[in-house]
């Protein structure tokens, strides 16, 4: 019998996804059972600034955002007003650079210019945009740092 042929791992499709929850506390009760039962551990839960994060294998993938404001039917008024953000995962600083300049070209509005943002990690490379219905969005590569934490453009020619 032969050895099937290894495949490579999937990748997945999201780098994370953000939401904004009425209540953190409530969110927390719900969201910690049920994604532990899944595998998901929480990450960080900061009661003062309104935000908690839940991981798989180590990697944030889900972050929760209190909404600090008025509630008016559908629409929340307050600190956090993107009610739905979606990061895709990008296979390259070229990959972020296409996907912002589509976004753009098919009625998206700019949300943040390509470029490093290391405030969310070494070598974290994104761009933001609004679709037409004001999902905000961002495709994000992970770049090669140096030894002190800084992209290493070099190695990227």
């Amino acid at each position: 019998m032969s050895n099937p042929t290894p495949q490579p791992k999937p990748r997945h499709a999201f780098a994370h996804i953000s939401l904004t929850v009425r209540s953190l506390p409530a969110a927390e009760a719900f969201y910690t059972p049920t994604l532990s039962a899944l595998g998901y551990e929480l990450l960080f839960y900061h009661r003062d600034t309104g935000v908690m994060g839940y991981a798989l294998g180590g990697e944030e993938v889900l972050t929760l955002y209190e909404v600090k404001g008025r509630v008016r039917g559908d629409e929340v008024v307050g600190r956090w007003p993107y009610g739905t953000h979606i990061a895709f995962h990008a296979e390259s600083q070229e990959a972020v650079l296409r996907w912002y300049a589509a976004a753009l070209a098919h009625g998206g509005t700019d949300d943040g210019q390509p470029g490093v943002r290391d405030y969310y990690g070494p070598g974290y490379y994104a761009a933001f945009a609004s679709d037409p219905d004001g999902h905000r969005l961002e495709a994000v590569a992970h770049l090669p740092v140096d030894g002190l934490g800084r992209v290493d453009f070099a190695r990227l020619k």
